[in-house]
């Protein structure tokens, strides 16, 4: 840990946005906490308790903190913005604010951030600076990024959950600071437009060259489904990319791959060096070209997590190099970690962070520990096997390695575990590399004539279509995935002690700490369980299916009660969509009894 400052900096600012985003921002605990360490600072100064780990002491009380701080006053904000009041009346509200996003079309919709300055309701201007998303029916003016723009229209809050478990859209957009969705009028498509602002690199540089990079590939595959995955792939624009190939693409655990990544990262961080190569520039000019390539495109895809992240970390390397400085890789994962927090603290809570961080920890962690695993799989003797093991069992363990790091999310977040996700990684993986290289290669060509480019298109539609059908076969297997319904802690802490174990088996010591961990939290789950069989409780659970309200009635003897259960048609079995899947979330696979009150 001493070699390794960024990670002692992370834990404690992690703690404190973590306790800030459950407490809700308690500044009144703030205040409270920083006069003690203050107090307590001064005391230990006084005593002359100047030695090093008095100071670390007070350094982690400061930055959680600090982590506390930022997450209360974003809670803060976001709590009491004015827009709250409008977001529950029925009358249409005018909005003036400047768009924040670029502009997308998803589905038939086009949909934009605005970050509001005035809400004009009945005659009357209300000053509020917030976010929130307009959606479109009709527009003849399309807004760009940095417009400043009346709209009209009817301002809603964001749907929760419906039932307990089920997607909360509401929390998923308020981690992106966004509070209500305005469905603009008919007649509201005319905005506006007074003015622009914004960033002018991005209004001017990257959004241009992103549109550009959008028409090209456009040009090429028209608006189909590869141009959308393409579209994807290189610059984060997902909204077209059909349900079905999204399920698929979850069946068979690769998922992931519809995200821009660190893997698109690499190509831009092997592209820039390239180049400069070609030019022949010093090593120093080399260095801050690939920086600002790095940059520019972090830029284009929208700075999402998984890509700043990579970004960071590729930044940290080549400036590491230039100063012939070495770099640790856990050091290098919190320093990113770090930057990312400190500049947008609800990124902790966001899924992109949380799955690109455990994955890049899970190939660094588990991967050279699986490699001691398998001795006995050293192949020799003719070119070919020798070449297996080279190429095939490094690309095995880090797909095991990435996967063993990020499971409990992906189970957590999705229900689902893919049995497929191994075999389906060996060969999606590769695949998507091979895409994204021959995508920057087509547009590159694209340069010297539509012609030039042609041939590269033609390959790389191809490649997509064979990976379409290869995803596809593999997720309509019968035993492709399984749902796993009920998640919690337990289930977390579980799987780490577990997991812990077993892969420093190797290391007596390591694993006897694990396994004494995991006798204790059994010890622990079987107390919490006589507890609640001393002490049963009646649970009486009302669902929303539509018409009405079934309710779900458990007893403490074990029974359970089901009374209605909604409408089923065509179109939306209530049974399969919402019963089903919230009885497996609570472990119930009979009903004891089912009442009918009508027809």
């Amino acid at each position: 840990m001493n070699s390794r400052p960024a990670v002692r900096v992370l834990l404690p600012l992690i703690a404190g946005i973590i306790i800030a985003h459950y407490w809700h921002g308690n500044f009144g605990l703030l205040v409270v906490t920083g006069c003690g360490c203050v107090t307590v600072a001064v005391l230990l100064f006084s005593w002359g308790y100047r030695r090093k780990r008095w100071r670390v002491f007070l350094g982690m009380i400061l930055l959680f903190l600090l982590g506390y701080w930022r997450m209360a006053t974003m809670e803060f904000r976001l709590n009491n913005s004015p827009i709250h009041s409008f977001l529950r009346q029925h009358r249409p509200v005018i909005l003036q604010g400047q768009v924040q996003s670029d502009p997308e079309i998803r589905g038939k919709r086009l949909q934009f951030v605005l970050e509001t300055r005035k809400i004009v309701n009945r005659g009357k201007i209300i000053l509020a600076r917030s976010k929130v998303l307009v959606k479109m029916r009709r527009w003849y003016d399309r807004p760009a990024y940095g417009d400043y723009v009346w709209v009209r229209g009817k301002l809603r809050r964001p749907p929760a959950e419906r039932n307990p478990g089920e997607f909360n859209y509401r929390a998923y957009l308020r981690k992106r600071h966004i509070l209500g969705i305005l469905y603009a009028a008919s007649d509201s498509s005319a905005l506006l437009r007074q003015c622009s602002g914004g960033s002018i690199v991005m209004r001017w540089v990257v959004l241009p060259v992103k549109h550009y990079l959008s028409d090209c590939i456009e040009s090429y595959f028209g608006s189909t489904e590869e141009a959308f995955f393409l579209q994807g792939l290189l610059i984060g624009m997902r909204g077209q990319i059909s349900s079905k190939i999204r399920e698929s693409f979850s069946r068979a655990g690769v998922v992931h791959v519809l995200a821009v990544s660190g893997l698109h990262v690499g190509f831009i961080l092997l592209i820039f060096l390239a180049i400069a190569a070609i030019l022949r520039l010093p090593f120093a000019a080399r260095t801050w070209l690939t920086l600002t390539g790095l940059l520019f495109y972090a830029a284009i895809t929208g700075f999402n997590p998984p890509v700043t992240r990579a970004s960071i970390m590729a930044a940290v390397i080549l400036l590491g190099t230039l100063l012939e400085r070495e770099t640790d890789i856990y050091n290098l994962l919190a320093f990113a970690a770090l930057i990312i927090l400190i500049c947008e603290p609800m990124a902790f809570f966001q899924l992109s962070f949380q799955l690109s961080f455990l994955a890049i920890w899970g190939i660094v962690y588990f991967y050279p520990k699986l490699q001691d695993f398998l001795p006995s799989f050293n192949i020799s003797g003719s070119w070919w096997k020798s070449k297996i093991q080279k190429a095939f069992l490094p690309l095995l363990l880090v797909s095991v390695a990435a996967q063993l790091g990020t499971l409990p999310l992906v189970v957590h977040y999705f229900g689902r575990f893919s049995l497929v996700a191994t075999l389906a990684n060996l060969l999606v993986v590769p695949a998507v590399g091979l895409i994204v290289a021959l995508g920057f290669v087509t547009i590159f060509a694209s340069l010297f004539g539509h012609c030039v480019g042609l041939p590269f298109a033609n390959l790389l539609q191809l490649i997509m279509k064979i990976l379409f059908a290869i995803v596809t076969k593999l997720s309509l297997l019968p035993w492709a995935s399984i749902s796993v319904w009920n998640t919690s802690w337990y289930f977390f802490v579980s799987y780490f002690l577990v997991v812990m174990f077993i892969v420093n088996l190797k290391k007596p010591k390591i694993a006897k700490i694990f396994l004494l961990g995991g006798l204790l939290w059994i010890a622990v789950l079987l107390g919490m369980q006589a507890i609640r069989s001393v002490h049963p409780v009646l649970r009486v659970t009302f669902l929303d299916v539509g018409q009405g309200d079934a309710a779900f009635i458990h007893f403490p003897s074990g029974q359970t009660l089901l009374i209605d259960g909604g409408p089923a048609s065509p179109q939306f079995d209530t049974g399969r969509r919402i019963l089903v899947p919230y009885l497996k979330r609570q472990n119930v696979d009979t009903l004891t009894a089912v009442l009918v009150t009508h027809e």
